[in-house]
């Protein structure tokens, strides 16, 4: 992984930032794929661990598809514009114009947007007392799969100059 400064949001710094976001999400995809068997993905106890990973994949799908967009990186870390909210997320994302570029069905932003509270929440990063109600894991693979494979064609636009 390449290091640099997060608050500098030159084009090329940018570009940099969304590669790496979607190198990372790629990752958290792959985690599931290569570690939970076939026959757990239809138990009940799927390991938070998956969740948050899929989580973790798809704000980091999102935020590449808006920096590609020329969002700054300083501004998709913001709690009060993005931060880890999904439905921000993706609603920003789709604002910007995610749909023209990748093929996400209404039941994959469906999905989306129900992860994001339990996400956002980090229900999936620590204990906690109580039930949690999650759609089932295969149609959040689905789900991040889909945005992930779509984002992969996305052109690059660089941020534009205040000068």
């Amino acid at each position: 992984m390449v290091e640099h400064d997060w608050r500098d949001s030159s084009p090329i710094a940018t570009r940099r930032a969304a590669e790496e976001y979607e190198n990372i999400a790629r990752v958290g995809l792959e985690c599931f794929r290569n570690k939970l068997p076939e026959n757990q993905r239809h138990h009940s106890d799927v390991p938070f661990a998956i969740y948050a990973n899929f989580g973790r994949a798809i704000e980091l799908g999102l935020k590449s598809f808006l920096m590609h967009q020329g969002i700054p990186a300083k501004q998709l870390r913001g709690r009060a514009v993005f931060g880890h909210d999904l439905k921000r997320c993706l609603g920003g994302a789709i604002s910007h114009g995610l749909l023209s570029d990748v093929k996400l069905s209404s039941l994959h932003q469906s999905v989306i947007r129900g992860l994001s509270g339990p996400y956002y929440e980090k229900l999936f990063d620590y204990p906690h007392i109580g039930a949690v109600e999650l759609m089932h894991v295969d149609q959040v693979a689905a789900a991040t799969r889909e945005l992930l494979a779509g984002l992969s064609n996305v052109p690059y636009k660089p941020v534009k100059s205040n000068r």
